[in-house]
């Protein structure tokens, strides 16, 4: 019920995905985001999914420094560590194609209130608050990946994208097997 409850909460984060390249991972495209409703410019995709990124790292990171659950440590890292890559592969296609797009360096509001509140969080209360934040957050992302890669304007972009779908299912299924009550 609470699994049901948290899934039905987590359409409208926006995460960006891990690496590109986890072969093992078969992800199925998600329902809600087959469709585009409109061409998504790769301007709005990178800034949605740079902010996303950046709080996904940043509140993983908390997530090293307070939880006292190894399971959540170890998804923290794993998520640390895809994050990094996935920047690493962005920021390698926008020079190598010379793509033009602002890429934000901060947080909006909307994700700084969700990292300040993790920030707040008691030692009891940290764990289900960084579970909940990471599967909304990874929910959004397939969204958002499926988005851009079905309606994107950039070719490349639109591939990355599509390559990056797996990592985030990946981190998804690690995320239903954990307690969400932690």
């Amino acid at each position: 019920m609470k699994r049901q409850l948290l899934l039905a909460t987590a359409a409208l984060a926006l995460l960006l995905p891990a690496s590109v390249g986890q072969s093992q991972q078969n992800a199925a495209e998600p329902a809600a985001a087959a469709e585009p409703a409109a061409t998504m410019t790769s301007d709005d995709f990178i800034q949605k999914a740079t902010v996303a990124n950046l709080f996904k790292v940043q509140s993983s990171e908390i997530a090293l420094q307070k939880s006292q659950n190894e399971a959540v440590k170890k998804f923290a890292q794993q998520v640390v560590t895809d994050q990094k890559k996935a920047n690493d592969q962005i920021a390698g296609l926008l020079k190598k194609e010379k793509i033009e797009a602002a890429v934000p360096t901060a947080l909006d509001d909307a994700h700084q209130k969700m990292l300040d509140d993790l920030n707040a969080a008691s030692a009891e209360e940290f764990d289900k608050m960084y579970l909940e934040a990471q599967m909304k957050a990874h929910e959004d992302a397939t969204a958002l990946l499926t988005g851009y890669w079905k309606g994107g304007d950039n070719e490349k972009l639109q591939a990355l994208a599509k390559g990056m779908r797996p990592t985030v299912q990946w981190h998804v299924d690690m995320l239903q097997k954990m307690d969400m009550g932690a």
